[in-house]
């Protein structure tokens, strides 16, 4: 391939306004070369591919666009290879290149990219998600010897409470971690246990307080997110018929003094998507950050640097989909910390308390990347997953569940619709398609027939996907509907309306329900953190870009009792053996950090 024809295929208009805006720094005497701008190019275009860091070792062929790298061959990808490396060897010598090293704490101002060299190679990145990445891991470097705010708790009596725990080692050390370092991280797979564990850790800190008085403060993602987490903390501290009714801060006790900011990470530290300057320094004590593999690396960063004295516990599952947004901080984080020093900061949980053995054995086997595995899984989980080739098998099932909420719904029983929501979901990889959320909207209409009593987009009945957050009632916190949130359509006194699940109880007239979608199907991403008794995963034909393990894996982890996987076998084993890699320099920045 021609350098002519390699540039035109690059450069789109995006990337010509990079281009163009970098030649304007102050300092820069000449434009750039043809190698100078394929580099640059090359990493505009993983980034928007939500690479943090474009590798410049034997990985960064990885990390070509489909629509480049199939419009080459092996030895033209060599060559692109070489080029981006020679181009910014060429532009290190330019004001709009910082060297730096990967164990070198990064400044906040300077050149717009820097170039990170380490042991194991260089990477290159826009200065925002270098700096991002240097925080983290210097915070992270710091908690090794950093007891944090927590450091003359009366640690012999923490141990003795949790010794009267019915909780396993693994997550009594995790407990310990929280308490004896300001920086730690709990991962394992759904239903690992790292709820109770968190319950724990909130119940030891409420033991050993005394006259004090700890701020917490619970967050995640997503609205959605920090909700499930709030309802699966108070279901787990409802250990007795006395705490019936009981809200979460009655639960935790006057010891623990939960931050009402507690929600989603933009509502904690004060900002909104789309304006990141940060309006609150965070002074808590202890700060539990759940489904953090969701979470962007410039926002984890964010807020890390505006807690500097809390204890931060990180929680997730690292082989769940990653943040729609650049990066995988999560995963890199794990992968850094055990391969270094750094692991005590670590811990896994290894239980299985929510879905059924079965399942977690084709998890497993799902993450070994070994499609013959997980044929071999599914055949010995007696049902408990199923693979399946065409959608007329699972249809009688889904249309049952479909038509069973709308039963609920004329016979009054709103209450029974909103639990039917929890027994079943078709996930799918893809929007529009064979076999996707559109797809299987429109198929469940069909199948479901004519709407009586019900008017506009909805029927009565019908799943409701929320997704926008609410502009009305937006200082009632509690009240007010988020990107995410679920609900049923119902009939209240003769008029059609949306009743949310969830405390307080909120229920909206059809007309006022502005920015949401039916709910009979949602994408896997949709799901993430969301359980279900039965889950139909329904995926794209096998040249999907879709299709990757970490896509297959958060879809079958999020049923409790069974799995239908709609696919042919071409499929599965793209999903299988596909991975969704996110360059960036954070783990190798974590296994950098001095001993």
């Amino acid at each position: 391939m021609p350098n002519e024809d390699l540039d035109a295929l690059l450069a789109i208009p995006y990337d010509e306004m990079l281009l163009d805006a970098l030649s304007r720094t102050p300092g820069l005497s000449r434009g750039f070369t043809s190698d100078e701008r394929v580099a640059l190019l090359m990493l505009s275009i993983a980034t928007r591919l939500n690479h943090a860091a474009l590798p410049l070792g034997a990985d960064l062929e990885h990390v070509l666009p489909d629509g480049v790298a199939g419009e080459m061959d092996h030895g033209q990808g060599t060559a692109l290879v070489q080029r981006v490396r020679d181009g910014f060897a060429s532009l290190r010598s330019l004001p709009i290149v910082e060297v730096a090293s990967l164990s070198v704490p990064l400044e906040r101002r300077g050149p717009a990219i820097v170039l990170s060299q380490g042991a194991e190679g260089d990477f290159v990145a826009f200065r925002r998600y270098a700096f991002a990445e240097s925080q983290i891991a210097q915070r992270i470097q710091q908690a090794r010897g950093q007891s944090g705010v927590l450091g003359n708790i009366d640690l012999d009596r923490a141990k003795e409470f949790l010794a009267q725990e019915a909780i396993d080692a693994e997550a009594r050390r995790a407990i310990i971690n929280a308490l004896t370092t300001s920086f730690s991280v709990l991962t394992g797979g759904p239903g690992s246990g790292k709820t109770s564990t968190i319950a724990t850790l909130l119940r030891t800190l409420s033991q050993i307080a005394g006259d004090q008085v700890y701020r917490v403060a619970l967050c995640a993602p997503t609205a959605k997110a920090a909700v499930r987490m709030s309802e699966a903390l108070e279901a787990t501290l409802k250990s007795s018929a006395l705490a019936e009714g009981a809200g979460l801060n009655e639960l935790l006790g006057p010891q623990i003094a939960l931050d009402e900011r507690s929600g989603s990470v933009h509502r904690l530290l004060g900002i909104r998507p789309d304006d990141t300057k940060s309006l609150s320094v965070l002074d808590h004590d202890v700060i539990v950050v759940d489904e953090v593999s969701m979470l962007e690396v410039t926002l984890l960063a964010k807020l890390i640097e505006q807690a500097p004295h809390s204890h931060i516990v990180l929680v997730g599952d690292q082989n769940q989909l990653a943040s729609v947004n650049v990066g995988a901080a999560l995963r890199d984080i794990v992968d850094g910390c055990e391969s270094s020093t750094l692991a005590p900061l670590v811990t896994r949980l290894l239980g299985n308390y929510r879905s059924t053995k079965r399942i977690r054995q084709v998890a497993d086997a799902i993450n070994s990347g070994e499609p013959e595995s997980v044929l071999e899984a599914i055949r010995q989980s007696e049902g408990a997953v199923s693979l399946v080739t065409t959608t007329s098998v699972v249809e009688p099932d889904v249309t049952k569940w479909a038509s069973g909420l709308e039963k609920d719904v004329r016979s009054g029983d709103d209450q029974a619709a909103l639990r039917g929501l929890g027994e079943m979901v078709v996930l799918c990889a893809t929007r529009r398609g064979a076999g996707s959320v559109q797809w299987w909207r429109e198929r469940l209409e069909n199948l479901l027939g004519s709407r009586p009593d019900s008017t506009g987009q909805f029927r009565l009945g019908a799943p409701i996907l929320v997704t926008e957050n609410e502009r009305l009632n937006a200082d009632d916190a509690e009240g007010r509907l988020n990107n995410g949130d679920t609900g049923v359509v119902v009939q209240r006194d003769g008029q059609m309306g949306v009743l949310f699940s969830g405390l307080p109880e909120r229920f909206r007239p059809i007309q006022y329900v502005q920015r949401a979608e039916t709910a009979w199907s949602m994408t896997i991403h949709k799901a993430q953190g969301s359980e279900y008794d039965e889950v139909v995963v329904s995926l794209p034909p096998a040249g999907s870009r879709t299709l990757t393990r970490e896509l297959l894996y958060t879809g079958v982890t999020r049923a409790r009792h069974k799995v239908l996987i709609v696919s042919s076998k071409e499929s599965l084993e793209a999903a299988v053996k596909g991975q969704a890699a996110r360059a960036s320099s954070l783990a190798e920045r974590l296994r950098s950090l001095p001993d």
